[in-house]
């Protein structure tokens, strides 16, 4: 999950234009109903259809807001909360501008990161508390703030005030404190941390807030829990709403959340990183001392130097093992491993989900597709490979399956299938077709997730939810009938596989998770396997029986180790739950209000059909920007929805001589195409050449534009592809001509055209890939007036993307074209990319062609003053060509330039990721608007957003 506060491209300005991203911007299938809950603290707007779990989150995040605020704060506001279930990527996110929150409804495959409560209720429980973080946000100068431009404005105050981790850290602590489990008490929420101190290295806190392109950090969800639970430590719970309260306010200007860090607790930002680090590492380090290790052999070696992960082992014959293989240079692969020796067998594409399964000769995973037009509707397909034939093919289309795997006899594959409605089932398809040849469901309305097939074929073994709780289940397919092999349990479990009447899993039992077994016949006695440092997971069994192959963590991502099963006499392993157990508990502060969920109400709130193109559309921000040349006022309405959006604004413009704008604009993605409707109105005041004397012109000029575009993207395996064709016609209408005061010419209007598409296929980069290293893109545009003069401009571009020498290096080949007359008499926007170095020429046509090559330099990891980050420096070496022509002169002019760029990666106050470049061109030909210039230099910016 994410806690998105919209951050604008303009932080570097407190006063700068805000330009937000609305993701998924008409993103919901044609036809969906909605409804909505109104209660006290939230409107819940979801799909028809799943008003059960709706009313459960409205108990929830009511609950909450009356009796669990203290460490938070008191101010109140209702949210509208989305729930989306058309997507199977698990997520949630609380935005403003407009206030809303969205849940991702289907759960995610894995039990690990989350452990086993009920996804809808850790989606609840900590995205509310983003809810009450943004509302207790709204103090002094971020309050200040969102008077002067509405929430626009509030949510970039509250991001420059208000560091990430403390938002994910606080909310982790709230989904742990008020519930039984919660990620406060898995002990894969510490892996990364815990993988760290184990080989003695501790990061600077400023490279854990940032993060790194080279060495493998915990996230900022890890950094915010393991800070806050300190400070929480050191002052109690009820600390945390005052240090927030303090930092929105700006309480101490400058760094103002480590300054009510200091002033509360007598720690800044650095020195509670330095102490949470010092006390949790001795923590662990006491548990690995009281812990027996048992010796583990090497399959794969940690890299040194690049994080590399070796995913889900699988033994296929002898001594063979097949993984799934990643790192931060090289997207996922499925490798087989021979005595030392590594093969890629084939790709896997995009995906959301790590595992995959072998049973014969057959590889299973899925893999991610999407609805073209609908980027809320997206799919898991199931892919299978076959490692005699060599052969990949995919079994399902447009599917919502996870975690497939094929039968003994390979002629089947099981499935998990959650459906749009949110119900869950185990799946039987026929190997070739794809058909659907059995359905089992659970009685108990058990959520499952991952499957193991037994060695005859005639039961799967699963992991079952249930009231927040997991068990290992076998079920019956023939019969259907359900036998629990473990005891219900807080902890988590992960990966069962079976062998010789045992299913071996991992699960976090003993606090580090571990492999374990029980046996078949569901006698519900657990073995303790292994015991390594840090964790072991997704085991499998040598086709011998006598080895044990696993994945184990380290800090530089994972690698398959083994042990030998042969000696293992392992006794009963008794299990205690995670908040028994000494090493979780501070994450259960009893002030909190502890487990909530067995006191919530079970009241009924009343439904109603939530229709119309305008419902929900609200006013939520007002931009003025003061500039010296430009000010403006403009106000913005966005739907809940996400669908819909109007704006309206006016400019004066100083550059032409007080000339001011007015403009609206209303964009609509409901339908199958985009609608955008446009007008604008202004005094315009330009310079003219008349009689060899520039004079003002002034005029009038009003225009009407609407466009129709229809947006659409494809995920194929590794590759994203995206195609926009759209039409936009244009009424201008030019009136009041007046030279210096003196009428000068006629008023005109003419309607001018766009038609044109966008087009791009490009594979997916790895972490440190610089850039795309395969694909291509198109742009074509046609511009024209239609009813006066044959005014017209053609523009075309491409850009090739190609690989380089090194895994981290790009090459990009870009070629564009464009043709209007000098002689027409109304010119359109040049946009034209012209040769770097040079001035853009006038010209009736231009070709170009532009080479570049992009490689990494280093990853510096250091910063300065919490100011600025350097991630990562980058060379980009360069050739431009064009050639421009003058038709009716008959002339042609050359324009060559080369050089280098020297590009910094870097991170602005600690949340805005920009890179700033050096340039220094060579001008291979004369400029003719600056013949002595031989060379330029230069500095630019580009957004990471």
């Amino acid at each position: 999950m994410q806690y998105r506060k919209l951050y604008f491209a303009a932080l570097l300005s407190t006063m700068g234009t805000y330009s937000f991203a609305q993701d998924q911007f008409g993103g919901h299938i044609t036809g969906q109903q909605w409804q909505v809950i109104s209660s006290p603290s939230a409107n819940i707007i979801f799909p028809k259809g799943i008003e059960p779990q709706a009313q459960r989150v409205a108990n929830v995040v009511n609950f909450i807001d009356l009796n669990n605020r203290r460490s938070i704060g008191d101010k109140k506001g209702r949210i509208n909360i989305v729930l989306q279930t058309q997507t199977v990527n698990p997520n949630g996110y609380v935005a403003l501008a407009p206030f809303r929150s969205e849940f991702f409804c289907t759960p995610p495959a894995s039990n690990l990161l989350l452990g086993s409560q009920n996804w809808l209720d850790v989606l609840s429980v900590h995205e509310y508390r983003h809810v009450l973080q943004t509302l207790n946000a709204r103090r002094g100068i971020t309050k200040l703030g969102s008077i002067l431009q509405g929430q626009g404005l509030w949510a970039v105050m509250s991001a420059l005030s208000i560091p990430n981790w403390y938002s994910e850290g606080d909310a982790v602590i709230s989904e742990t404190a008020l519930s039984k489990n919660g990620r406060g008490r898995t002990s894969f929420f510490t892996l990364e941390q815990r993988s760290l101190a184990n080989v003695g290295v501790n990061y600077s806190y400023q490279k854990n807030r940032n993060g790194s392109y080279r060495s493998l950090v915990p996230d900022h969800y890890r950094l915010g829990y393991l800070m806050l639970t300190q400070a929480r430590q050191l002052k109690g719970n009820d600390i945390t709403a005052k240090i927030h309260a303090e930092a929105a306010r700006y309480k101490g200007i400058v760094y103002p959340f480590s300054r009510a860090l200091k002033r509360n607790l007598g720690y800044n930002s650095t020195n509670l990183y330095k102490l949470a680090w010092k006390e949790n590492k001795q923590a662990w380090q006491e548990r690995l001392d009281a812990t027996a290790l048992i010796p583990t052999q090497a399959v794969t070696q940690k890299n040194k130097r690049t994080v590399t992960d070796y995913r889900y082992p699988r033994a296929w014959k002898n001594d063979i093992l097949v993984a799934r293989k990643s790192s931060y240079k090289q997207t996922d692969q499925l490798v087989q491993l021979e005595n030392g020796k590594e093969k890629v067998l084939t790709t896997i594409g995009y995906n959301n989900d790590d595992f995959f399964s072998l049973n014969g000769n057959t590889v299973a995973w899925a893999e991610l597709s999407r609805n073209p037009r609908r980027g809320y509707q997206d799919f898991t397909n199931i892919y299978l490979f076959d490692l005699q034939t060599q052969q990949k093919r995919q079994l399902t289309h447009k599917t919502r399956y996870f975690s497939p795997i094929a039968s003994p006899d390979g002629r089947k594959i099981a499935a998990i299938y959650v459906s749009p409605m949110l119900k869950n089932e185990i799946h039987v398809l026929d190997a070739i077709s794809g058909k659907l040849l059995e359905t089992i469901t659970s009685p108990d309305n058990y959520f499952f997730s991952r499957l193991a097939w037994t060695e005859n074929g005639d039961a799967l073994v699963s992991i079952a939810k249930h009231q927040s709780q997991l068990a290992l289940a076998k079920i019956n397919v023939n019969e259907k009938g359900i036998t629990l092999l473990t005891p219900w349990t807080y902890h988590t479990i992960e990966s069962p596989v079976i062998s010789n009447d045992k299913v071996y899993f991992n699960a976090s039992f003993s606090t580090i998770d571990n492999i374990y077994c029980t046996d078949l016949a569901g006698s519900k006695k657990i073995s303790k396997v292994t015991s390594v440092p840090v964790a072991a997971f997704e085991p499998e069994i040598s086709k011998d029986g006598k080895t044990l192959y696993f994945s184990e963590f380290t800090n530089m991502g994972y690698v398959i180790s083994k042990q030998s099963l042969e000696a293992n006499n392992s006794s009963e392993f008794v299990v205690k739950e995670p908040f028994e157990l000494p090493i979780f508990k501070a994450s259960n502060f009893p002030e909190e209000g502890g487990s909530i969920f067995e006191k919530l109400p079970t009241q009924e709130y009343g439904v109603k059909s939530y229709r119309g193109l305008f419902k929900g559309l609200k006013l939520h921000s007002w931009n003025i920007i003061p500039s010296p040349s430009n000010p403006s006022l403009s106000v913005q309405f966005d739907n809940f929805l996400n669908d819909v959006s109007l704006s309206f604004g006016g400019s004066a413009n100083f550059n032409e001589a007080g000339s001011n704008s007015f403009n609206a604009l209303l964009k609509i993605a409901r339908f199958y195409p985009d609608f955008t409707f446009m007008t604008e109105y202004g005094q315009r005041s330009t310079a003219v050449l008349r009689n060899n004397q520039v004079v003002n012109q002034q005029f009038n000029e009003l225009d009407l534009s609407a466009q129709v575009a229809i947006p659409l993207r494809w995920l194929k395996g590794n590759f994203s592809t995206s195609l926009m064709p759209y039409v936009t016609l244009t009424q201008r209408n030019l009136t009041n001509f007046t030279i210096d005061n003196v009428a000068s010419k006629p008023d005109n209007s003419f309607l001018s055209s766009n038609v044109g598409l966008t087009f791009s296929t490009v594979r997916r980069r790895a972490y440190q890939n610089v850039g795309p290293r395969l694909g291509f893109a198109l742009q074509l545009a046609s511009i024209s007036t239609l009813n006066r003069d044959d005014n017209s401009k053609t523009v075309a571009s491409s850009a090739v993307y190609l690989p380089g020498i090194g895994k981290n290096h790009a090459i990009q080949v870009r070629g564009a074209f464009q043709k209007e007359l000098l002689s027409n008499s109304y010119q359109f926007s040049d946009t034209f990319v012209y040769p770097r170095g040079y001035n853009a020429p006038a010209n009736d046509q231009v070709t170009s062609l532009a080479v570049n090559y992009d490689l990494p330099l280093f990853y510096p990891d250091a910063g300065l003053f919490g100011i600025t980050y350097f991630k990562r420096v980058r060379a980009n070496l360069f050739y431009d060509y064009a050639m421009t022509e003058r038709l009716i002169a008959k002339t042609k002019t050359t324009y060559r330039s080369a050089g280098a760029e020297l590009i910094f990666d870097n991170t602005f106050l600690n949340i805005l990721p920009l890179s700033i470049g050096l340039r220094n061109s060579f001008l291979l030909d004369k400029d003719p608007i600056n013949p002595s210039q031989s060379f330029h230099f230069g500095i630019f910016v580009s957004t990471g957003l």
